[in-house]
């Protein structure tokens, strides 16, 4: 249940229309177009958003809070949860990626190819495979940089590697809860950009769905 609660936003605003793409060539031998169209985010610090009196209400009920709008063609997306486990147990779930498999809805596949520490923190590359409905997947690579002494995990594409959408970014971050002995707050938020020839009310769709 905690993997639910925690992974199923990870798959926002993965877009369907894009799953029927190909790539001529093996995408470990294919860069990306580009090195990134969204602004960075930085890797220390919470995710800024604003959480008013009402919606830290929300959140100590135990829902799940949500946030998100479009800008540019660019989806973004913020939620908030509470946990009911401790920062270490809460932080180790999220950054083991092996475990992924089986515990985030639609994952096929994650291998991860690449293993290296940057100063403090780990960086980990892998390639995700995901089928959401019967005849249609997608892949995507992705660069993750894990800092266990801050909670926080932040993830963009690999650019070295052909994805199947345009660009994407994001963040967990883990602290101890305020008030609750024992417990956990989680913030995660995800940046995307899909092709302007998919539908608005697709991409609505996707980004709602994946932050429920």
């Amino acid at each position: 249940a905690l993997f639910l609660l925690l992974l199923l936003p990870a798959l926002l605003i993965l877009p369907l229309a894009l799953s029927g793409s190909s790539v001529d060539r093996p995408a470990e031998w294919t860069p990306h177009p580009h090195r990134a169209v969204i602004p960075r985010l930085p890797l220390l610090g919470k995710p800024d958003v604003q959480l008013s009196a009402a919606d830290l209400e929300v959140i100590g009920r135990g829902d799940l809070w949500v946030q998100t709008r479009e800008v540019g063609n660019i989806g973004h997306g913020v939620a908030v949860r509470d946990i009911a486990a401790g920062p270490e147990a809460v932080f180790d779930q999220i950054s083991d990626l092996r475990r992924y498999v089986g515990k985030v809805p639609f994952l096929k596949s994650l291998h991860v190819y690449k293993t290296e520490k940057q100063g403090s923190s780990l960086v980990e590359k892998a390639e995700y495979v995901v089928k959401p409905i019967p005849g249609f997947g997608y892949t995507y690579y992705v660069e993750h940089h894990v800092s266990r002494k801050e909670g926080i995990v932040l993830f963009f594409l690999d650019y070295d590697r052909l994805s199947d959408f345009e660009d994407l970014q994001g963040k967990w971050y883990v602290e101890t809860h305020p008030t609750k002995r024992g417990w956990s707050r989680v913030y995660y938020q995800c940046d995307a950009k899909v092709p302007d020839y998919v539908p608005r009310v697709i991409k609505t769709m996707l980004t709602k769905q994946g932050l429920t």
